[in-house]
């Protein structure tokens, strides 16, 4: 949890250096942006997700192989995905605080923590854990076809929402209201099918 930590933390500092020297050069008030938070919750995502996919793609199959319960191996992966999710989570707030408190003087950087409604920070832990959980049953289950699926739901993944309002014809507010609710169901269509995936697939095989 410390390496994702230091990789969390150090994407931060090298973001909150580049804006610090860019206000010494040009004089403008970009101190003030929220910017190197915004850079430590993306990259908390990514960090979260590489653990996951850690945890789904080594341990699983040699916890399982070892003789542990395939129900423990699966509830353990959600339980330990959910708890690095969290911590790198507060983290980002923590870290978007130190910066309005060190750097920005106490002005307000932290719309972008209230901009994001609690259940946005919750899905922002757990879908890199469903995410990798649904990756790894499918590539278990259906081998090298499992890299097509993945393919073509990485694909919809990116451009359903950019084409959502062609699809359902809908104004600018009801859609950045609706892609919220689209990553959460998203997001629980992916965990259920990787873990019942998980749950049946054969690993000798896999």
């Amino acid at each position: 949890m410390l390496t994702y930590w230091c990789i969390q933390f150090g994407l931060w500092l090298l973001v909150s250096v580049v804006m610090l020297i860019a206000e010494q050069i040009f004089g403008s008030e970009g101190v003030a942006l929220g910017i190197p938070g915004m850079a430590a919750f993306i990259g908390g995502i990514l960090v979260v997700f590489c653990m996951s996919v850690t945890l789904t793609g080594v341990y699983f199959a040699l916890a399982v192989n070892l003789g542990v319960c395939r129900r423990r191996v699966v509830a353990g992966i959600w339980a330990l995905g959910a708890l690095y999710g969290a911590a790198i989570m507060l983290t980002t707030v923590l870290l978007q605080m130190l910066w309005a408190a060190t750097f920005a003087g106490g002005r307000p950087v932290l719309d972008m923590i209230s901009l994001i409604p609690w259940w946005g920070w919750a899905s922002a832990a757990l879908l890199p854990v469903a995410f990798s959980v649904f990756g790894s049953g499918i590539v278990r289950t259906f081998g090298t076809r499992g890299g097509v699926v993945l393919y073509i739901a990485f694909m919809a993944f990116c451009i359903v929402p950019s084409q959502m309002n062609n699809i359902i014809p809908l104004e600018e507010e009801q859609l950045l209201a609706a892609l919220p609710w689209f990553f959460a169901v998203l997001g629980v269509v992916c965990g259920v099918v990787g873990t019942i995936l998980l749950l049946r697939v054969n690993i000798k095989n896999g």
